[in-house]
């Protein structure tokens, strides 16, 4: 069991038809890389991250609107909420909401150092699809 987040999670989640993919790399003891694929391409290297006691992990740039993340994601119209770390299945849960209305939650696995950074559909990995 992995005490705090180590090496890259990918997840997939259907949206209105489109697959949106993320990838969460952690590259040190508190900055990760975020990637998001699809219609609403991304990649934000170094964000500084904090995994809280309870496993909610805080982003504390986020508040900064020059932050890479929080500037990409408002020109998309989108937000992200809670993100939290499951130490007991080794994966990160990031909630976020798309065009002001759509809730979306991504459940990113752990990939091993031999897969690729890609968001790809394993069995371990959960799709969300939503409709409106």
């Amino acid at each position: 069991i992995t005490a705090s987040p180590n090496g890259t999670y990918t997840g997939v989640q259907d949206v209105l038809g489109e697959t949106v993919g993320m990838v969460v790399t952690v590259t040190g003891k508190s900055t990760m890389d975020f990637e998001l694929t699809g219609p609403f391409p991304i990649f934000c290297k170094g964000e500084v991250f904090f995994l809280n006691p309870d496993h909610s992990i805080s982003l504390p740039g986020a508040t900064n609107s020059s932050n890479c993340l929080t500037s990409k994601l408002r020109a998309d119209d989108m937000v992200v909420g809670a993100i939290a770390y499951d130490n007991t299945l080794d994966s990160i849960v990031v909630h976020a909401t798309a065009l002001y209305f759509l809730d979306l939650t991504f459940y990113l696995t752990h990939q091993s150092v031999s897969s690729e950074r890609k968001p790809k559909q394993h069995a371990h990995t959960h799709t969300q699809k939503y409709t409106p």
